[in-house]
């Protein structure tokens, strides 16, 4: 007599339960390709988002898109001087409108005005082996900052400089070729210097510098000649973290918590050196700004938003050999 429900055919016994198993063991296997497969489509999705950059703000969109491309497949560009290798200028947005007119009235700049509660994180002498991990904490904090480079590091290192183009919020400036003190060179030299620093972070990508720092914080009237000719505002500083000292990170932190205020520069270094204390201090540097009330911002958008006065730089050019450690 036929078992209710069985189909006709179905045979009793050992061969029937091994049929059942296999059937049930497929299917799992079936069950698990599709939780798999989604995982990995999960996972590709997360890793997307953790390389894509915060939202850009559409000034500096702008400038990123006039920036000429370059693949990291190319050679990095080799050193380009004479005045007829000038960068072409970015055309104006507000930002850097700002820059000219404050650099054009006040001179060297120092600090912003300080009547907004602004600071302006600034590093040196980059890019190199520790511009990687200082970005990756800027990153993570959601921080702006300001970067100026020596071109030779530039060319020497070019994938960490290149990585700043994932951050939006990062200003990159020009810092001279060889970072050589410029007081010691004639008009010549030094227009040599910044030009081919400015010329190869734009065969690097970047866009052309609207900022300068002098090494070692050292400049002269030739120096300003330059900056008014090729419409540049010179950065120098209010707060010096002495990072270049190594005295340690708590140190590093204190000097600059301890000289801090509103509209300040402060002076940090990414390159010239091992920085490991500098990448372990800027993290908690951030963290005490905050907790005091301070934006942080690019130079330009401090000398955008909070512009200094001449009369509050106290600025005087610096003779030959001096300023020299900082910068």
């Amino acid at each position: 007599m036929q078992a209710r429900g069985r189909p006709p055919n179905t045979l009793d016994g050992p061969v029937s339960v091994v049929g059942r198993s296999l059937r049930a063991l497929a299917r799992s296997w079936q069950q698990r390709s599709v939780q798999i497969a989604s995982l990995g489509a999960l996972a590709l999705v997360l890793a997307f988002s953790a390389v894509v950059p915060f939202e850009r703000s559409p000034e500096r969109s702008a400038r990123a898109e006039r920036a000429p491309q370059r693949t990291l497949s190319e050679p990095p560009a080799r050193r380009i001087v004479g005045p007829e290798k000038l960068p072409a200028p970015s055309p104006a947005d507000a930002e850097t409108t700002a820059v000219l007119a404050v650099g054009k009235a006040v001179g060297p700049i120092r600090h912003g005005g300080g009547a907004r509660h602004m600071v302006a994180l600034t590093f040196d002498d980059g890019p190199g082996p520790f511009t990687g991990p200082l970005l990756a904490v800027l990153r993570r904090t959601n921080t702006p900052a300001t970067f100026f480079q020596v071109g030779r590091n530039l060319d020497e290192n070019p994938l960490p400089a290149r990585a700043t183009t994932l951050l939006d919020e990062v200003e990159l400036a020009d810092h001279t070729y060889t970072h050589n003190s410029l007081v010691t060179m004639d008009f010549g030299k030094q227009q040599d210097e910044i030009v081919s620093s400015a010329a190869t972070m734009q065969a690097h990508g970047e866009a052309a510098p609207r900022l300068f720092r002098p090494p070692y914080g050292a400049y002269n009237q030739d120096t300003l000649r330059l900056m008014n000719e090729r419409g540049m505002a010179m950065i120098l500083w209010s707060v010096d973290s002495e990072d270049y000292t190594r005295p340690g990170v708590d140190r590093i932190v204190d000097n600059v918590m301890k000289a801090v205020k509103p509209g300040s520069i402060i002076l940090m270094h990414d390159g010239g050196g091992e920085r490991s204390q500098t990448v372990a201090a800027v993290a908690k540097i951030i963290k005490r700004l905050r907790g005091r009330g301070y934006g942080l911002v690019t130079v330009p958008e401090l000398l955008l938003k909070d512009p200094p006065q001449k009369a509050d730089q106290e600025v005087a050019v610096v003779p030959p050999g001096a300023g020299e450690g900082a910068g």
